[in-house]
């Protein structure tokens, strides 16, 4: 006897629910709740108990878009980028880091599996293999990081190279790939010295 116009009516009490705290129901709750009768009616269609599904065609109730991130301001920046002490060999390396994963948009796992035959430095691109979804796509390096990218490359890696064969852009202090893990904690310590 259950009919579209009588899920429908459910749907709009769903709605206009509130909890005792005054709170409305959440989309994903009222998602859940609608998706178990859509469910419950198709196994009835399979079993042959209903001729067809009211709850086929069904609309539900949409997530909310999620706002956009807010980027970083040029003093946030400015701070952030100035956590590494370049006086040291590592400081050149993470300054690298930070200014590469600001202007290629890289993500971490991205950034620990570029080989130095990734980066154009005379072309001012980055080669990003097997990225998200598996799809590889060539960016553009900014300038800044470029400068960084090629101080790190003449200072710093041919001291923490320890085997001539290693192809990762970015090594470790033992001369090893850094790790995606690594690069995650790092960069959140980082934010939070910059406060």
């Amino acid at each position: 006897a259950i009919t579209r116009p009588h899920l429908e009516s459910f749907q709009r009490w769903l709605y206009r629910y509130r909890k005792k705290d005054g709170q409305p129901l959440a989309v994903r709750t009222q998602r859940s709740r609608l998706g178990a009768i859509q469910a419950f009616l198709a196994h009835l269609c399979k079993n042959s108990h209903l001729v067809a599904n009211p709850a086929a065609d069904l609309d539900l109730p949409r997530k909310p878009h999620q706002q956009l991130p807010k980027g970083l301001s040029r003093q946030e920046l400015a701070a952030l980028l100035n956590v590494p002490d370049i006086r040291d060999p590592l400081g050149i390396r993470d300054r690298a880091i930070l200014e590469t994963l600001y202007a290629t948009a890289a993500r971490r796992s991205e950034l620990v599996n570029l080989d130095l035959t990734d980066l154009d430095a005379d072309g001012s691109t980055m080669h990003i293999r097997q990225g998200k979804g598996g799809k590889s796509r060539l960016v553009p390096v900014a300038r800044n990081a470029l400068q960084w990218l090629r101080r790190y490359l003449d200072e710093t890696r041919p001291r923490l190279v320890l085997d001539n064969t290693e192809q990762a852009l970015f090594l470790s202090g033992y001369g090893e790939r850094l790790s995606a893990t690594y690069l995650g904690n790092w960069v959140a310590q980082t934010v939070k010295a910059a406060d």
